[in-house]
């Protein structure tokens, strides 16, 4: 309800409750009201009542989305406060470990890793897009680029796309194909995102956009060295 309305409302209650007592103190002492009392008197009480009822509904209902809002914000700090202690849970195993304890320091500096996703960043034969991307994921990880396991199937990978270079050394058909798609995650002017993507299984390898690149990301497929086998 807009606050215009509210205040006309609001107004119009406290009128006709003024009308109410007026006409209930004349009751009261025994007295004939003026005529303009007593003729406004059924409907002010008439009005007074409704309003009454719904000024009483919405206390209730203003009351029950407290409720909910509490209970929800409590549900929200449990949460955070066990993603806490599993993330710290997980920090002091990879610091105890020293074939982990970088992950542990990267953690440490504000990088998000979890245990899957470490176990994927350690194996470079690790692949877990379709039989359709994985020579591209196969190809990028063997570049040397940062490839980021985000949930099976689906990867980050820090580079760009070189288009002319692509279509050279991959044979990429439908179902799988690079292209931009929107990522209206704010808003419609949000710049597209750069995609592999298979259209027949749930994988995608998203890469930076190249108008949103920061200097030195590398390109994909790198260019070959001439003389190269």
């Amino acid at each position: 309800m807009s606050r215009p309305i509210g205040l006309l409302i609001a107004a119009a209650g406290v009128a006709a409750g003024f009308i109410v007592l007026i006409q209930l103190g004349f009751i009261w002492h025994g007295d004939a009201a003026p005529p303009a009392i007593a003729a406004a008197f059924p409907f002010a009480a008439a009005l007074f009542a409704v309003l009454a009822l719904w000024g009483a509904a919405a206390l209730f209902r203003n009351a029950g989305q407290a409720g909910t809002r509490r209970r929800a914000a409590r549900a929200l700090r449990r949460d955070a406060d066990g993603w806490r202690r599993e993330r710290e849970a997980l920090i002091a195993r990879l610091e105890a470990d020293p074939q982990l304890n970088a992950y542990a320091a990267r953690m440490r500096a504000g990088e998000s890793w979890n245990e899957d996703q470490i176990a994927y960043d350690r194996d470079p034969d690790a692949v877990t897009t379709c039989s359709h991307l994985a020579p591209i994921e196969r190809a990028m990880r063997r570049q040397g680029i940062a490839v980021k396991l985000q949930q099976p199937g689906i990867l980050h990978a820090q580079c760009v796309v070189d288009e002319a270079a692509l279509d050279q050394r991959f044979a990429l058909a439908r179902p799988g194909w690079y292209g931009l798609v929107p990522a209206w995650d704010r808003s419609a002017e949000d710049p597209p995102a750069a995609v592999f993507r298979c259209d027949e299984h749930p994988a995608t390898i998203f890469v930076v956009e190249r108008g949103q690149a920061q200097p030195g990301v590398p390109a994909f497929p790198a260019q070959e060295r001439a003389g190269a086998a």
